[in-house]
């Protein structure tokens, strides 16, 4: 190769090399800085004072001082900046267990109050809360997967766990008859439960004073949700 070709070539080069510094230089280290806020990080310690930058949508860095040339800056002196809030008895889906098995329209709510309906959920994000739990008091949707889905697909601005509720699977297999249930609807609310698990739900939710669950002799449904039957989840009991 000629000498001035080698000559040519170096410059090229050389100028590739700066033009890519330069760019890098130049890009934003975050898309969004949180400055000056009082951070409670939510492990217990005191609260600090640091900025907080986010790129895309999770936190890269929490430090006294954060470099934000070319990211949007919200200014937080005198406020507080935390991890969202957990709401653990929402009622962000239809409540209905009066459905068919199978039926997916009924678990969205008519008024479109649910987070389905109401995906931008500003109702939560302007209180904090960025995440709900959805079937408490025992009642909720016991085809999880069904539900679950119809959630993803709405891309709510928030975060949902679901429970299963007692109430839900035994309205689901028995009704609203005032008895206990047979052996063989016991097994098949194991069976819904077992299901409900694996699709997603976060446990089984068990509200003490309500009718759906007064209704059945004392200890008659406890099985349904028999550790040894299905894999261990939390049983949360609501007295109220």
């Amino acid at each position: 190769m000629r000498p001035r070709h080698v000559l040519a070539l170096g410059l090229v080069m050389s100028a590739l090399l700066a033009w890519q510094v330069r760019t890098h230089s130049q890009a934003p280290a975050f898309d969004l800085v949180i400055r000056g806020g009082h951070v409670i990080d939510g492990t217990g310690n005191p609260w600090f004072l640091a900025d907080v930058g986010v790129n895309g949508d999770s936190i890269a860095a929490v430090a006294p001082h954060l470099d934000s040339a070319g990211a949007r800056i919200v200014e937080a002196e005198g406020l507080v900046v935390s991890p969202g809030f957990i709401d653990v008895h929402s009622h962000a889906d239809a409540g209905t267990n009066l459905e068919p098995l199978g039926t997916v329209d009924p678990l969205v709510r008519d008024d479109r109050q649910d987070l389905i309906g109401n995906p931008g959920a500003e109702n939560n994000v302007r209180q904090g809360v960025t995440t709900v739990f959805a079937g408490p008091d025992g009642f909720g949707a016991p085809q999880v997967g069904a539900y679950l889905a119809k959630v993803a697909a709405a891309k709510p601005a928030i975060n949902l766990g679901a429970f299963i509720g007692h109430g839900a699977v035994r309205a689901a297999v028995v009704g609203q008859a005032d008895r206990p249930a047979t052996p063989e609807e016991l097994q098949r609310m194991r069976d819904l439960v077992r299901t409900g698990m694996r699709e997603g739900a976060f446990g089984q939710h068990r509200p003490l004073l309500r009718p759906s669950h007064l209704r059945a002799a004392p200890g008659s449904d406890r099985p349904c949700a028999r550790r040894r039957r299905v894999r261990w989840h939390p049983s949360v009991a609501h007295a109220g």
